[in-house]
Order: structure tokens, then C-alpha cells, then sequence
């Protein structure tokens, strides 16, 4: 899985992802997954289209541009997956497993962490999910 919570809005560039060292990166594990980038020296690393090519993510989650986790519609969510239809070559793309996420429990520790757990594994073990 790869979690990308940062990125220029509306392109792929500029990306920022959950390496080791974020909670992220230990909740993705006790969800059953396996982030890409848990090897990574840096927290939160920045990285290139080229960069998300090579790691091949079976799972991709989105906060990229959304940063305020109010507000955000359902078209916003569909245009932040639709960014990724031309990456086909991406194993994720190519198995429709990129999903776009708004939600404060990806951005916050705290109680309800089990909910962040929940996600990730529903997003991970979905039909045509790895």
C-alpha cells in the first residue's frame, strides 16, 4: 500500500507518503498491509510518479489535496481518483484499487484509530485487493 497525504493539487507531482516512523505506516501494518515505503529513513518522504512506477503499490490511498477534511465533495474524491487513470501501468490502477480519502482519522492519532485500521483493511482486502 502506498498512502500519499501530499501532492500539488490536481497533478501527480509533488507527492509526499507515509513512511516509516508515521503512525500511518504501523496502523497500515496492523491492518494486515505492507506500506511501500516502510523502509524508508524519512517519516514522510517525497516522491516522484517515477518513484510510485517502481514500487508498483497493489493499494493507493489519496489525502493529497485534502487537507481540510470538511467540505470535501464526492466530485473532489472522483477527480483525486480519476488523477491516477493515466498510470495504468500501476498495479493499483490497473486492479481499480486507488481510493481517495478526506477524513481526520487519517490524520490524527487518537482513540479511534481502530476506525483508521478498519479502513485500510477494507480498502486492502476488497475483492481484486492484495
Amino acid at each position: 500500500m502506498l498512502f500519499v497525504v501530499g501532492r500539488t493539487p490536481g497533478r501527480l507531482d509533488g507527492m509526499i507518503a507515509v513512511g516509516k516512523g508515521s503512525f500511518l505506516n504501523e496502523v497500515i501494518r496492523i491492518a494486515g498491509g505492507r506500506n511501500v515505503l516502510s523502509e524508508s529513513p524519512v517519516t514522510y518522504p517525497r516522491i516522484s510518479i517515477e518513484a510510485v512506477m517502481r514500487l508498483d503499490p497493489d493499494v493507493i490511498v489519496d489525502m493529497g489535496d485534502m487537507a481540510e477534511t470538511t467540505g470535501v465533495t464526492e466530485a473532489h474524491i472522483q477527480s483525486v481518483v480519476k488523477l491516477w487513470h493515466s498510470q495504468s501501468r500501476i498495479r493499483a490502477v490497473k486492479d481499480k484499487n486507488v481510493f481517495a480519502v478526506a477524513a481526520d482519522i487519517f490524520v490524527v492519532p487518537g482513540p479511534r484509530v481502530t476506525d483508521t485500521a478498519e479502513a485500510f483493511s477494507r480498502m486492502l482486502f476488497r475483492e481484486g485487493a492484495r
